[in-house]
Order: C-alpha cells, then structure tokens, then sequence
C-alpha cells in the first residue's frame, strides 16, 4: 500500500487560473473550481514540503503553504486504473467490480463526480491522463473524467481553498483516497449518488477550523486485485489492507502467487524464459534491474526478495517503528 501521489489544490483563484470560465452561465459564485494535478509515480514523501532535498516542487510546496497538508492520505489502490476509478466514483476498488482493476473497463452503473458536477452547472474536463489505462468506451460515451482538453502542464497531498483552509497548518489525520470525492461534493453544494453510494467521509471537518474531530478517522482501507498480466492464467494477486496510525495490516488471498508476477515467462516460441526475467508487475525500472543483476549480494538480494518474494496469508507492521514495511510481526 502506498501513499497518495497525488497534488489538490481546492481553490478559486487557482483553478481560474488554470481553467477559465469553470461555471455555465448562472455559477453559483461562493462554489470553489476544483483543479486536480496528479503526478504519476510520485511517492510521499517525494516533495520539498516534506523536507525532501533531491526535488524541488515549488508549485505543490505553495499549495502546502497556503492550505493543508496531508502526512497520511492512503491510495484506495496502488495501482492507477483502481485507484483513479475510486476517487472518481467515491468507492472503494473492490466495490467497483471491472473497474477495480487495472487495464479494464469501468460499469455505467457507477456514477462519477465529473458527471454530478456538470449536472450542477460545472465545465469538466481533463488533460494529460483522465482514468486509465482502461477501455471506457465499452460502457461510456466519454472518459470518466470528462472531455479532453487539448493540454494543461501538471506537476502527496496539499489543499488550498484560500476563503475557507486556514493556511499552514499540517495534517496527521489518515485519509483515503474515497474521502475527496465526497469533500468535492459536499464543497460544491451536491448530492452524492444514492444507488451505489459513496464510502467516503468529507475532509471539511478537518479543512474548516472550528469542525475539526481528532478521534474520529482511526483507519482507512486499502486494496489490489489484478493489476497486469504478470501471471500464468492472468491471474490476480487479491489483497485488503487496514492502516490505523501505528500498523499496516495486510491479508493476502492468493499467497501460493507471486505478488510482483511470476519470475519467469514465455518467449515467443513457448519456452520457459530464465529466472528473474520477469515479475512484469512492477513497471520497468534502473532499481529493479540492479536489484536483479546484483542478486547474489547479501544486501541486495535481499531488498529484491522483500520486492518479489511469495508472501505469508497475514503481514502486520509497525509502521511508527518501521515505516519502510521490513519486518513482518505476523510471522
């Protein structure tokens, strides 16, 4: 499980800004434009607010500065098809059948919020990479996050709604990735969906001063079923994880799988390639490749064993005393 990779800005002047004329032509003026800007594979705490040294992010460090930031805002998925289908509908990844995994489609029955705002007057949109990768056009006329725009340049999490946030403060509250969609919702002034409602709580209580509730977010929830086809059947590697602020449960269903995809695969002539030629679930990486070619290293093999090793039914960490996730207590 991971954290967000994610940057929000919830704020007027920005998102005018960057996206003009955001109301039809009665807007409700006191509504905030909301303006998403997701960095793919970026990982907390990859970013200058949080004291990292190697990047600099001064555009995310001005929304931190201005607004809230988050230190436990938890993906639903940590795969990008889930994980965007749960922030645009509000549901958890395994409450959203096909769309809870990567690369496949995504059911019209689940209502998504771009959809509830242009409904209430809002123009949405996206550009760069709405949900996927995936084949919407299976069950949808548009991309779940709403028409393309022709292009916007985009840069885990920060908050900034200058007449509502107040500024510079830094949350420890833990947060998902379903509790956006409804503080969205509950920002602009709309209903959530009743058929298929969302599992989200809203952040306003936790964004607004004078509603803040400490004791009341204690866990947030996590989860993978397939991500690419890494295994012999295209089979998943089903998981659900519990975070509360001192542990990270996790319960694998399938651990006689290899949760990073199968070491091996075939060549084109249906033979079995060599070992550690593959686990095509973790996306091409200089790390992974040095992990692989210094594997008889006693250090290195076995970082690259915690990474591609099968894995016990049970995993429990003490993320406080351990936050890298090295030592299984459940063993």
């Amino acid at each position: 499980m991971t954290n967000l990779r994610n940057i929000l800005a919830l704020t007027a002047a920005t998102a005018a800004l960057l996206l003009p004329a955001c109301g039809r032509e009665n807007p409700v003026l006191d509504r905030p434009n909301v303006l998403f800007a997701i960095s793919d594979d970026q990982s907390y705490p990859h970013a200058s607010a949080y004291g990292f040294k190697v990047v600099s992010t001064p555009a995310f460090d001005r929304v931190a500065r201005e607004g809230v930031l988050f230190e436990n805002f938890i993906l639903s998925s940590p795969g990008c098809s889930p994980s965007r289908a749960a922030l645009l509908t509000g549901r958890h990844a395994w409450q959203l059948e096909h769309a809870g995994t990567h690369a496949s489609s995504f059911s019209a029955k689940y209502v998504v919020f771009p959809d509830l705002l242009e409904q209430a007057g809002y123009w949405v949109g996206y550009t760069g990479k709405g949900w996927g990768p995936g084949r919407w056009q299976d069950e949808r006329p548009r991309n779940p996050a709403g028409p393309e725009f022709s292009e916007l340049q985009n840069e885990p999490l920060a908050i900034r709604w200058a007449s509502r946030v107040e500024p510079g403060r830094v949350a420890q509250e833990l947060l998902g990735a379903v509790d956006l969609t409804a503080t969205i919702l509950e920002a602009a002034g709309v209903e959530p969906p009743q058929e298929y409602p969302i599992a989200g709580r809203s952040l306003m209580d936790v964004l607004e001063p004078g509603r803040h509730d400490p004791v009341a977010r204690e866990h947030v929830f996590s989860a993978r079923e397939r991500h690419s086809s890494s295994r012999y059947d295209n089979l998943g590697y089903p998981q659900r994880a519990i975070r509360t602020r001192q542990y990270l449960y996790i319960r694998n269903f399938a651990p006689d799988r290899w949760p990073a995809g199968a070491p091996q695969k075939y060549d084109d002539d249906n033979t079995l390639g060599p070992m550690h030629d593959a686990y095509h679930d973790i996306d091409a990486s200089p790390s992974l490749t040095f992990l692989v070619e210094n594997r008889a290293h006693p250090q290195h093999g076995r970082y690259l064993g915690l990474s591609v090793d099968k894995r016990p039914a049970e995993e429990l960490f003490d993320i406080q005393k351990d936050p890298s996730c090295l030592d299984n207590l459940a063993v």
